[in-house]
């Protein structure tokens, strides 16, 4: 999610796909974390930690929001009919 003194955040650092709806709220919350760990940096060293620092904690949740879109994109193209029937509206 960074290099040198540029971070990626929302759907540039994750495009999660549109099943998991979560483009917006990650977003959000990368920009929460992210002014949280940049308050009071007054160097490009502590910048720059705080940049992997961010990669750090949004890594693995990201990974669980891109792995579930997959899962929900699978069963939205492949659907499992159990014999049960969807009522349809008139």
């Amino acid at each position: 999610f960074h290099r040198g003194n540029l971070v990626l955040t929302g759907d540039a650092a994750h495009p999660v796909l549109s099943f998991t709806s979560q483009g917006a709220g990650a977003a959000i919350e990368d920009a929460v974390l992210l002014s949280d760990l940049l308050r009071g940096c007054t160097s490009r060293a502590a910048m720059v930690a705080a940049f992997a620092q961010f990669d750090a904690a949004r890594r693995e949740q990201v990974r669980q929001w891109l792995d579930a879109g997959r899962s929900l994109y699978q069963q939205f193209v492949e659907p499992v009919f159990d014999g049960m029937q969807v009522p349809l509206a008139k």
